[in-house]
């Protein structure tokens, strides 16, 4: 341009139309330089350093920005997860949510990730996470006509192993994220490659290389395709687009790629990509893509699993109570007692999904978004109580005389032995036995024996005093500490408030190799990502075991239970600790009380074992994973600290060891030492992170066998499904309900009117890892059918049938439509 004297604008246009010749000679000329499909994008968070009334805000924006972008005439293809979002804009502006409609109809604007938000899939319920792409698919489905077959979750802390089934399930065919490029050890070794599920189902995974918050510069693209491990196989895949608050692409970004598609040297950008033209590039590539089994473990955030003690209480709260509430509705529909609440229910299911995305579930948002997050979730939960209340009083016949009665319901599927909270006075079981029962602190406790998917109804005959027990569950001090002991467990606490000593006195086994529940606080300030991080040196310090302040001392002694408590002190943070043995069961329970002020800590409860594997089983939705507990290679030395859902369990084939906890998921595993994490005080996000006040229960589960056989599974239910009571009155005899279904075999998740409203929907699935034949009784005629996860694709399996039979395979999921028959009278 130098050598052009007094340049005019016609000279400058032929220039540059010179230029632009050159360029797409050279352009065309190139071969074998590779492709990548380009999508606009804006990662919004739907809460973390602002809260969800924020996040409505930059929806609208952002929204609104891409949607310039189109009417201006730019071609490129833009893709957005999370149906909440859309459900924003839904009812914030219902012209642009017209706009966005037409854009998706247009092959456009992509709705990808079927999901209701990026959710966290390893510290939530299996339930929770079908939920997330029942709700999202059928949002999108039912807004657009679209459904989703791009899973989408760029920036979630790790993956469950249960994804690939789910997703397929859900009618995804490929999965997309970028989060494994955060690795802090190993470097994941592919960016395109088939991932394999615990049930052997598969789905393709590719990898976003660089980010998933672009900016489509010339350096970029070439460090994404000098970086890009899959060459060999598919061509590669980049997001662009301001991120993280929203913003998307700019007209700057979308005018630069006309360059970069022409400079020598870069791969072919595909900018504007259609949903099936990406999928079936990728589905011809994947006979030759390499495999990955298993979990794909972030090695990075390992501190989410235990920051925040409160939102990850009232998540695991809520998700108990919905499962309730659509169980205890289902009966009451089906038995036409009532009508069933779907809109309410799927306004809770909603607020719960929400609170699972991948900041807030985690502990990773700003306090601001949590005074939101928590008076949502308390306000469901409440009001899903009062769901489940209204449909029990309408279940059970009462009347406003007779003898005072309780009805104790259970929502799982085998019998159990309860412990409830009854009413003052003496109490029968339909069978005429009596319930031995407990005073403590004011409230009378008893153990019920609970059928499967009913109730049993207990009736008072006596105001007299409790009945005293036979001396099975008894305290007593000794010259090194205190005795808790039962039928089957003699359980030794240390005056330091250890558990010195664990002996199952039927397995003439000792569990304790030297001391168990040993409190103590590792410095733990990991820098830039404090709310997230736990670093390798944290759990390696040797950490200060926590003082005495208020040594063991016994304050229940039978005939239910019998318990010890102490308190201890950590600089001027007090917890407090109750530890109980039962009547009849080997869970030992550990009541926790904080009063939390100290800073930059990570409380651990430390178990020395004399159980040795050189593996061992963590829960995970829907299923079981297995992990080494021998450091030998640099991926099982990355997994310092790992997830459980609810529980990982140690066994030898002989003799087994688990940990049940429902808000602590944080696990360090060591050979025979295993450290449940139960607090973890950061500062950044939310300097007041589980500050102040804060409960939780965790037990420890001595056993034969291994987490099956042991029963694991059962006793983490159990513990946290509970049982749902009734007080009331009722004249002459209480009938019976007959169960509306009986499932012997695999374990029933969920039972809830189907979507489409015409039966009800079944979810059933195997933790045993070996498949298992489940048996199905019903108490009328239906007509049952297979569907996949988002209710859809029903294949026919039985027609009016009481009764029927199926097989799983190993961890699979099923999904019944059950369709009741009108059998003419």
């Amino acid at each position: 341009m130098r050598d052009i004297p007094s340049p005019r604008i016609e000279d400058v246009r032929r220039i540059a139309d010179e230029i632009s010749r050159v360029l797409d000679e050279v352009c065309l000329s190139r071969v074998g330089d590779g492709e990548v499909f380009l999508f606009g994008h804006s990662h919004i968070d739907t809460a973390w350093l602002w809260p969800y009334s924020e996040t409505r805000r930059k929806i609208l924006r952002t929204f609104s920005t891409i949607n310039g972008l189109f009417k201006m005439g730019y071609n490129f293809t833009y893709v957005q997860s999370g149906a909440q979002n859309y459900r924003w804009l839904e009812d914030l502006n219902p012209e642009l949510f017209d706009d966005v409609g037409r854009l998706i109809s247009d092959g456009r604007w992509l709705p990808v990730g079927g999901m209701w938000v990026e959710s966290d899939t390893q510290l939530i319920s299996g339930e929770s996470l079908a939920r997330q792409f029942l709700y999202g698919q059928r949002y999108f489905m039912d807004k657009f006509n679209f459904k989703c077959e791009i899973g989408w979750l760029p920036d979630t802390f790790g993956f469950s192993a249960q994804l690939p089934q789910i997703m397929r399930k859900s009618g995804l065919k490929i999965f997309i994220t970028h989060k494994v490029m955060w690795n802090d050890t190993n470097n994941f070794p592919y960016h395109a490659f088939v991932w394999d599920g615990i049930d052997g189902s598969s789905i393709i995974v590719h990898i976003l290389p660089l980010t998933y918050n672009g900016i489509l510069t010339a350096n970029e693209i070439h460090d994404l395709w000098v970086k890009y491990l899959g060459k060999n196989y598919a061509p590669a895949i980049h997001s662009y687009g301001y991120g993280d608050g929203g913003g998307g692409p700019t007209f700057t970004m979308l005018e630069r790629v006309k360059l970069l598609s022409k400079i020598p040297g870069l791969p072919k950008l595909i900018l504007a990509p259609k949903q099936d033209e990406y999928i079936n590039t990728m589905l011809k590539s994947s006979g030759n893509l390499p495999h990955w089994h298993g979990e794909i473990y972030n090695e990075f955030h390992r501190g989410v699993y235990t920051n925040n003690i409160r939102i990850k209480n009232l998540m695991w709260m809520a998700e108990n109570e919905v499962l309730w509430s659509e169980f205890l509705s289902t009966i009451l529909y089906l038995n036409k007692l009532g009508e069933y609440p779907r809109k309410d229910l799927l306004e809770c299911w909603e607020a719960i999904l929400r609170s699972q995305f991948h900041d807030v579930l985690p502990g990773s948002c700003c306090s601001e978004a949590y005074d939101e997050a928590y008076a949502e979730l308390e306000r469901v939960i409440g009001r899903l109580k009062a769901i489940s209340n209204d449909a029990f009083k309408n279940i059970i016949p009462t009347s406003s005389n007779g003898p005072l009665r309780v009805a104790v319901f259970n929502r799982l599927n085998w019998c159990w032995k309860a412990l409830v909270e009854l009413p003052k006075g003496l109490f029968r079981d339909q069978n005429g036995r009596i319930i031995e029962s407990q005073e403590f602190n004011g409230v009378n406790y008893g153990i019920v024996e609970v059928p499967p998917l009913n109730y049993t109804v207990l009736t008072k005959f006596s105001d007299s005093e409790i009945v005293g027990g036979d001396g099975d569950v008894k305290a007593y001090g000794v010259d090194d500490g205190i005795i808790l002991e039962n039928e089957y467990l003699k359980v030794k606490i240390g005056f330091d408030a250890t558990v010195k000593s664990i002996y199952d006195k039927m397995l003439h086994w000792e569990f304790i190799f030297s001391e168990g529940n040993l409190l103590k606080v590792h410095v733990c300030k990991p820098g830039a990502f404090d709310a997230w991080d736990i670093e390798e040196s944290t759990i390696k310090d040797p950490g200060v075991k926590l003082i005495i302040i208020d040594p063991p001392r016994i304050i229940a002694n039978g005939p239910v239970f019998a318990s010890v408590k102490y308190a201890l002190r950590y600089g001027e943070s007090i917890v407090n600790q109750e530890i109980r043995i039962f009547k009849g069961s080997r869970l030992i329970e550990f009541k926790t009380h904080l009063n939390w002020v100290d800073k930059g800590c990570l409380l651990k409860a430390w178990f020395n074992l004399n159980v040795k594997s050189e593996k061992a089983h963590f829960e995970i939705p829907f299923g079981v994973v297995e992990r080494s507990t021998i450091k030998v290679s640099s991926w099982d030395k990355a997994k310092f600290e790992v997830p459980a859902l609810r529980w990982m369990d140690i066994s030898d084939g002989e003799y087994g060891f688990a940990i049940i906890s429902n808000s602590r998921h944080g696990y360090s595993v060591d050979g025979s030492t295993v450290g449940l994490s139960l607090l973890k005080s950061s500062v950044m996000p939310n300097p007041w992170s589980d500050m102040g006040y804060n409960e939780f229960t965790y037990y420890i589960y001595p056993h034969s066998g291994d987490y099956y056989s042991g029963e694991v599974y059962r006793r983490a239910y159990e513990v946290y499904s509970g049982v749902k009571t009734l007080v009331f009155k009722c004249d002459g005899e209480v009938p019976l309900m007959k169960p509306i279904i009986k499932v012997d075999g695999g374990i029933l998740e969920s039972l809830k009117l189907s979507e489409s409203l015409d039966g009800i929907v079944a979810r059933i699935y195997d933790i045993s890892g070996k498949g298992c034949e489940v048996n199905v009784e019903f108490n009328d005629v239906f007509n049952v059918y297979e569907v996949d996860i988002i209710e859809d694709n029903p294949k026919l399996l039985a027609e009016n049938a009481k009764t029927f039979r199926i097989s799983l395979n190993p961890f699979e999921i099923k999904t019944l439509l059950l369709i009741k028959i009108s059998i003419p009278s």
